[in-house]
């Protein structure tokens, strides 16, 4: 587990430094392999005009079966500064949870990219780690007061639109820490959001405080990619699998590495057939729940309003 957070929050944070962002014009020749490249952030209704169905029900392929009984949600974070790869994300036939970072450069654009194509939207709430590691604008930190972190907290909610749950970006170390924690919770609880926790340390107390307020909340399982190789991802997916098979259901954290999404591209769609269903976070949190999940939260996020 130790091996795994460090590895994650090697990984994560990297937005501040690698802004990449594709040009609109390119919006209809992405192909899950070809690599980022670097340009200016685009007009939410720019990359509107360019999506190319008016059928949302049709978009999502859940991998449903009718022998299906195990589920699994798969987040893909630190979207928002990769606008051709998020792009991708957010056009992924099949029910990916996207994690946006707050006040990133192109993170509305693509939340609002998913949720036209019935994605659901999280927000990836940068928060203080044990590394020091710089933050992303939004950053929640141990030195704040509860004024100026709930400020924070909800500029960041603010930022990004049709947001229905949260977890954390980075967060070593905040996460380990009650009060901050607390005061996280109370305002998730007060809004209706659900938290995942993304373990970036064993000592993280996030899940813990979550269901003390009684927002619905699971800690991650599983990274998907903290080694962006097909080998290693494979193995990290078929971990997901077996447990999902073992205990019903699992959660995944990946990245938008080409890598990440091109492996998706091939293996969701076996899934089927494999007795296992792809579902949203909310679904999986209302199926498996640790509290019922508030029916405002499972409308926003499997019933997405049309643009």
């Amino acid at each position: 587990m130790a091996e795994e957070s460090v590895a994650e929050e090697s990984v994560a944070g990297a937005g501040v430094a690698s802004a990449a962002i594709a040009s609109p014009a390119r919006i209809e020749r992405i192909d899950p392999a070809t690599p980022i490249d670097n340009s200016a952030p685009v007009d939410t209704n720019t990359l509107a005009d360019h999506s190319t169905s008016t059928d949302h029900s049709a978009r999502i392929d859940k991998s449903t079966s009718s022998e299906t009984t195990n589920k699994i949600a798969i987040i893909i974070d630190d979207l928002g500064y990769s606008l051709q790869q998020g792009m991708i994300a957010a056009r992924f036939p099949a029910a990916l949870t996207l994690s946006i970072l707050p006040h990133s450069p192109n993170g509305v654009a693509l939340a609002e990219l998913g949720h036209q194509h019935g994605k659901e939207i999280m927000l990836h709430a940068p928060m203080s780690n044990i590394q020091q590691l710089p933050l992303d604008p939004g950053g929640l930190t141990d030195d704040m007061r509860r004024d100026s972190f709930t400020d924070t907290l909800s500029d960041g909610l603010d930022s990004i639109p049709h947001i229905v749950g949260v977890n954390n970006h980075m967060g070593s170390y905040l996460t380990q820490l009650e009060k901050p924690m607390q005061w996280l919770m109370a305002e998730l609880a007060r809004d209706q959001l659900y938290f995942i926790d993304s373990r970036t340390s064993p000592d993280s107390i996030a899940h813990q405080v979550a269901l003390q307020h009684e927002v619905a909340s699971r800690k991650r399982d599983i990274f998907l990619d903290n080694v962006r190789s097909e080998a290693a991802i494979e193995q990290q997916f078929q971990k997901l699998l077996q447990l999902a098979r073992q205990r019903g259901n699992a959660i995944a954290i990946g990245h938008p590495y080409p890598e990440t999404l091109a492996f998706l591209n091939r293996a969701v769609p076996a899934l089927a057939s494999e007795g296992i269903e792809l579902i949203f976070v909310s679904e999986l949190l209302q199926e498996f729940p640790a509290r019922p999940l508030p029916a405002s939260v499972v409308r926003a996020s499997t019933e997405p309003e049309l643009p």
